[in-house]
């Protein structure tokens, strides 16, 4: 089953992001393995499209299915910056580290970012909570 799909479960919705996360934080460990074991870079790249992409698309559905009306715009232009300020800031830094011969060190950069994601997910499902018991 897509994740898309999956995020339309509302059992599974809120907990779905951080499950992608950590799945992503895994193949960024992966990676970081490979520097020494090169065959597992080919599993793990495959997890990490995956992992990020599945994530990406996941969080668009519930920002889509939750945002109230007049707001999914800017809900959803909230989750892209999040996203989008990742995938711009660490290549460029990964380069640094790259550059200067830390591969395994620049996986764990791309980990530490997942991992960002996966504590913002649990936090803002907790918000929205909150958010549907008050009137």
């Amino acid at each position: 089953m897509g994740r898309s799909k999956v995020a339309g479960q509302p059992q599974r919705a809120l907990r779905l992001p951080s499950d992608l996360a950590a799945g992503a934080v895994g193949a960024a460990l992966l990676l970081a393995v490979s520097a020494c074991a090169h065959p597992l870079a080919w599993v793990a790249a495959v997890a990490m499209g995956v992992f990020a992409v599945s994530a990406n698309a996941a969080s668009m559905v519930l920002v889509m299915q939750r945002a109230t009306p007049g707001r999914a715009g800017q809900d959803s232009a909230l989750v892209s910056a999040g996203f989008f300020t990742g995938f711009a800031i660490g290549p460029p830094l990964f380069g640094l580290l790259a550059a200067a011969g830390h591969y395994g060190a620049g996986w764990l950069l791309v980990a530490g970012e997942f991992v960002g994601a996966g504590v913002v997910a649990p936090v803002w499902a907790v918000r929205e909570r909150r958010s549907a018991v008050r009137p």
